[in-house]
């Protein structure tokens, strides 16, 4: 008997080894999986930010925060023209541009963005995309300029005619 317990009490203690070594590895790893994602969401956040420096990234940005009502990329991103001065306040705007894109917000998967064509012009742009509810297309033509050292859609008739502006 005692043999048996001797044994028992040998293997357990094997178990206890393996037990700490597991308990020594199980950080490390878990240290290496949030490296990889921090690497992971800066690489994508790094594309993301480049992707904005060109027309068609913002004319994409805008046009999805004019479409779903994302209020600060809406103004963030666009610019008013001179004439028909908006008088509203920022809180008005807004308001507005969230009731405006409410159906949008809440049939989002229906809602399609794609760039057609991009024609650049020393700091002028003009971004043709397309802009589809179910099977409805609409193409949308946005002049953009380069404003203090960054592209901006001009908010003027012929964008907020295809791109409800608020």
């Amino acid at each position: 008997m005692t043999d048996l317990e001797a044994r028992y009490a040998e293997l357990e203690a094997a178990a206890e080894e393996k037990r700490r070594a597991r308990m020594r590895r199980q950080p490390l790893i878990l240290i290496a999986l949030l490296q990889f994602l921090v690497v992971g969401i800066g690489l994508v956040a790094a594309v993301d930010l480049r992707r904005l420096e060109t027309p068609q990234g913002v004319a994409l940005r805008w046009t999805q925060a004019a479409t779903f009502g994302s209020c600060d990329d809406y103004l963030h991103f666009s610019i008013g023209t001179s004439i028909g001065t908006d008088d509203r306040s920022r809180a008005e705007l807004c308001r507005a541009l969230r009731a405006m894109t409410e159906d949008a917000r809440l049939n989002n998967a229906q809602i399609g963005l794609a760039v057609r064509h991009v024609s650049r012009h020393g700091s002028t742009a003009v971004v043709r995309l397309d802009v589809s509810h179910n099977k409805d297309v609409r193409h949308a033509v946005l002049d953009l300029r380069r404003a203090g050292g960054r592209w901006v859609v001009v908010r003027d008739a012929t964008s907020c005619a295809t791109v409800a502006c608020a």
